[in-house]
This record gives C-alpha cells, structure tokens and sequence, in this order.
C-alpha cells in the first residue's frame, strides 16, 4: 500500500469518541449538509489571501462530466453521456483524432436523466434511457413539473446523425446486437419493440407481451445473432433458464429442475448458455415473498436437511452449468465445494471464448474476476486479477483473448487500468502515475482503448490509450473558465482512529500557505459510506463535485479535509465490512 505523504495523526480518543460515550447521530450523507457547514465557516471565519488566482463554484463545476462510455464491437466507434450545467447528451467519437460530436440536443437544464448507453456492434444506433429511476412508490421524478408529467423510456439516435426518437416506455431496456430490437420487462412478461423509425410507425406499444408463460420472467438477454432471447423464470420456490426463439415463435427450457437457474450468458456462438443454480425453496420453508436484499442472499443460507432445509447432493450450495440451446439438455460444469465460501457470492457470468468469467470476492479484496475453462472444467477457478487491491470496471476485447480492467492494486488511492490474457498469463498494467482510469472500453480493432481519465487538477475526461499502454490522450476539452491551475495536488493522510484502525484521507492545503501558520480546518464527511474519495476528480458525479468543492475551499484559504472512513470500499473486505459500523454502532466515529 503506496503511502504518498508521510502525515500520520492520531487523534486522542477524548476528541475523537468524546471519553466513552458514542455519538450515535446521523453523519451528513448529502452534499448540501455539508456545503451548510462549508459556508458557516465561511461567514464566521473569513481569511485574508495573498494575491493569487481565485475562482467560483461556477468555475470549478463548469466542465461536463462524461460517463456511461460504449464501445461497438465490430466497428472503431466510442460513445458516452455528458452532464454539462444540467444538461444531458450523448457524444461520439471515431479515431484517428477522437472529435467528440454531439449527437442530441437537450440544452435545457430541465432535470431529465439520461443513462443506460449501449451501441450497436455496428456504432450505428446508440440507446438510451431518458427519465429517471422510480422511487420507492414508483414514481418517475418530474424536476420541471411538465403537465403532461414524466416517464423513464428508452430513447435512440443514429451516430451518422439526425434527431433522437422515443423506441418505448421501458426501464431498463436490451438492445439487440444487430441494433434493431430492444427487450424489456412490464408487469413480470418480457416485451419486445422495434427500434427502426420506420418499424415504429406501427407499433402498438400496449400489445400483449411477447410470449406469455406462467411465472415472473426477467433479466432478458439476446442471442449474438439477434434471434432469440434467454430469459429467467421465476416460479415462485424455484426458476427456469427459458430461450424464445423469434422467428419459430417457441419457448424453451433448459436442464429445467426444482432449483433456482439465474444468470443466463450466451456462449459466443451461440450454440449453448451458460447459468448459476442454487437449490430451490424447500418444501417445507415458508414461500412468502422475501424482500429484495434477502432474496439472492437465501440459497446461501440453507444446507441439506430434509424438508426444512435444502441443498445439492453433496453439500454444496452454488453451480454453474452449461446448456444445449438446441437440445435442452445441460450438465453441470463446476460446483463451489461443501463449507467453502469462497465462491457463494457470484452473481452474474460472462462467457468469453472458451472461459466462463465470473466476479467473486473470496479473499479480502472486492470484484475480482476468476474464469473457468469450459474445455477443461475439472480445474478450480483461477483467478485473474491477483493483487492487493480492489477490481471495478471491466471490459474484454473483442476478440475474446483480453481482460481490461481498472484497479488500486499497486495504488491504494488511485484506479489504473491493467490487462490480462482470458486463458491464464501475468496481468501487465497498461497505466500509471498520478491520474486516474476507469470504466474500459475497447475498440473493435482491439489495438486502442478509451477510458475515463480523471486527476488531480484534471476533472473526469474522455481518453484514448494504446492496447498495449502508455500515456492516454485526453479528446475532450475544458471550458476556458474552469481553473485548471489554480487548484492544489491533495495530498494523502494517514489517520490511526483510537481504536487502532488505520485509515486514509485526502488533504488539500491553500496553496498560500506559510509553515507554521495556521488556518481554519474543514472536515467533509463524504456520504455513502461505500464509495470513497480519491487523489483526483472522482468517477462517479456527486463525489466529483464533492472533490471540486475541496480544491474550491483550499482556494479560499482554508485547510480540507476529505476522510475515508472506515466501511468504504477500496481498502480490502475487512475494512468494509467492520463490526459495528452504521446502524449498527456508528463506530465510523472513531
């Protein structure tokens, strides 16, 4: 674990817990408590500056912020999401130069979201979400208080230009691989809709679903030819991998059993599926409906035992087997082995090449990635991302023979990307230094690949890099007001809470400030807690503008800093998962 600043601080347990008594109320979790506090100090404790270059909060929060980066898989084409002063939109780029071009014009800041990007293989249709996430009572938010009220629906636009259009009112939409179609959910049945303009004309968007079958269905997933569609079954105490073809219009299962089959993944050619099975509901269990964090966690909690109690032959607990698409029939490719847990939490599969690659977290660092060889499944699952640290975002190349990643390993406090051979090798990291990559994308040529890069003066930005590594190039600009070098470089904190626990922060010092002076402190108590600050502008939009607002103070003359208290991600599971941590104890106090 790279330490960037030798300050170490180890607050006396009277400041910091208060003697033995725990403060037990809420830490802020938005950033406009903490702006309150902010703007307090502000108002009670202004600082004389010597002469330097100032800037606003306008300033510093005027650049875009990109996300949602796509790539095509048979064509050399990249596309995101700008969030630019409110306003939504999606861009592309092709190479050589990478020009990015605005391919919608929402210049409103009117409160609609735009989100879910995906491309066809071709880049010539991008897919979109427009409207925002259903709350808890379903309700879709309406900013701008629209008459005609507010929907989330998936929305489309050509790269090669022209105005977008609306495909359907659908939440979270798959857009087939050739482009044409989109797959959805309503009301527990799988629909489909036609993305072509031309074929919407006549689209009866409340016609009945596409295939009607007993159960819940969900998690729809094309085949690579756009023909068929693999979706699960839920069937109250046990679900179905089923496979509608659209062209014989036919509903098929595949190895159907008692148990539980979720995540389906197509095999490349689309000759076979692969899918997790965990034992099904016992018979003799309660069937009420169990509330969505609990219900991928119930497998996991029940062991061979009779009627009350279920599990595998064997004592196992999880599988992931391998289906005939044509056939129907399956075999069980691995199982996780009897009190082992390293491998009970996977939850999804991807099938590339002859590999199943899969997430897991058996050791003490979160995402990384394992991959079974199909030919030769009598093997443990290998691990393909070994290292101290912690894997995010992945992508694979096109081809089938790369693993992209981002990842702290090697820098705790960072994210770099790092890529590895699918059937086993060394992982070679493609970045480094003092900025941050994430979120990969490859181009379908294999030989380049765009990430979102990020640093310490450089807000989130749209990048290139070779295949092969070394330094990205940036293809997005800044607006000429943004104060790119009057921000500071943070520096890293060490902190050793009284309890013993060692844990990081980010310090930012006015850029005036004379040895031995001192000033007013600020301490931004970042919400979450899972998602933790980092030595740059940070990937995801409210902790970035959390970042702007410290390079924003220190600009002011005060002293911030930015804590990563402990139950945050990043520093390994047993720093996540501590006892005793939110409403449990709040012992991120200390």
């Amino acid at each position: 674990m790279r330490r960037e600043q030798p300050y170490r601080f180890s607050p006396s347990p009277r400041l910091a817990g208060h003697g033995k008594a725990r403060n037990t109320s809420p830490a802020p979790r938005c950033l406009a408590g903490v702006l309150l506090a902010f703007l307090a100090l502000l108002v009670v404790a202004p600082v004389p500056l010597s002469a330097q270059e100032r800037f606003t909060i306008p300033e510093i929060l005027s650049p875009a912020f990109p996300s949602n980066l796509v790539s095509a898989k048979a064509a050399n084409r990249i596309a995101w999401i700008e969030y630019e002063r409110g306003m939504r939109n999606v861009y592309t780029a092709v190479p050589p130069d990478f020009r990015p071009v605005r391919l919608t014009y929402y210049m409103e800041d009117d409160g609609h979201d735009l989100s879910g990007l995906q491309i066809s293989d071709d880049g010539l249709v991008l897919l979109f979400v427009r409207g925002h996430t259903p709350n808890r009572e379903g309700w879709i938010a309406n900013p701008a208080s629209d008459a005609d009220g507010a929907e989330r629906a998936a929305w489309a636009v050509r790269s090669d230009g022209g105005a977008p259009w609306r495909v359907a009112e659908a939440w979270n939409p798959a857009l087939s691989p050739d482009g044409k179609w989109i797959a959805y959910t309503t009301a527990g049945q799988v629909c489909r809709a036609p993305v072509e303009r031309g074929a919407l004309a006549g689209f009866d968007p409340d016609a009945t679903p596409l295939f009607t079958t007993f159960g819940e269905q969900s998690s729809p997933v094309w085949s690579p030819d756009s023909k068929r569609i693999a979706f699960v079954s839920t069937r109250e105490d046990h679900s179905f991998i089923g496979i509608y073809d659209t062209e014989r219009h036919t509903v098929d299962y595949l190895a159907p059993g008692v148990d539980r089959d979720m995540a389906p993944a197509w095999s490349p050619d689309g000759s076979y599926v692969a899918f997790i099975r965990r034992p099904g509901l016992p018979f003799g269990a309660s069937r009420e409906r169990l509330p969505w964090w609990r219900r991928s966690q119930e497998p996991d909690t029940v062991l061979p035992d009779g009627l009350n109690r279920a599990g595998f032959a064997g004592g196992h607990r999880l599988e992931i087997w391998v289906a005939s698409t044509r056939t129907g029939d399956g075999r069980r490719l691995w199982h996780s082995w009897p009190k082992d847990d390293r491998f009970t939490d996977i939850r999804s599969l991807d099938w590339v090449n002859d590999h199943i690659v899969f997430r897991s977290e058996p050791g003490d660092w979160e995402g990384h990635r394992y991959a079974i060889s199909v030919k030769d499944p009598e093997r443990d699952p290998e691990e393909l991302t070994p290292g101290e640290g912690m894997v995010e975002q992945v992508a694979y190349s096109p081809d089938g023979r790369y693993l992209f990643y981002a990842t702290n390993i090697e820098d705790i406090d960072r994210r770099h990307l790092w890529r590895v051979p699918i059937n086993g090798g060394r992982p070679k990291q493609l970045t480094k230094g003092a900025m941050i990559e994430t979120y990969p994308a490859v181009l379908a040529d294999g030989e380049q690949v765009a990430v979102l890069q990020a640093g310490p003066k450089q807000p989130q930005s749209v990048a290139v890099v070779d295949a092969d590594g070394g330094t990205p190039r940036v293809v997005t600009t800044l607006p000429d007001q943004f104060p790119l070098n009057a921000q500071v470089v943070p520096q890293n904190v060490v902190i050793t809470s009284p309890d013993s626990l060692q844990f990081h922060a980010q310090l930012f010092l006015p850029p005036d400030l004379r040895r031995g002076e001192k000033r007013p402190a600020l301490i931004f108590i970042h919400g979450g807690s899972r998602r933790q600050m980092l030595l740059g502008y940070h990937y995801l939009r409210f902790y970035h503008m959390a970042y702007a607002m410290s390079q924003y103070f220190a600009n002011k003359g005060y002293v911030a800093l930015s804590v990563n208290y402990r139950s945050g991600i990043g520093y390994g599971t047993a720093f996540r998962d501590i006892e005793d941590y939110g409403r449990r104890g709040n012992s991120e106090y200390q």
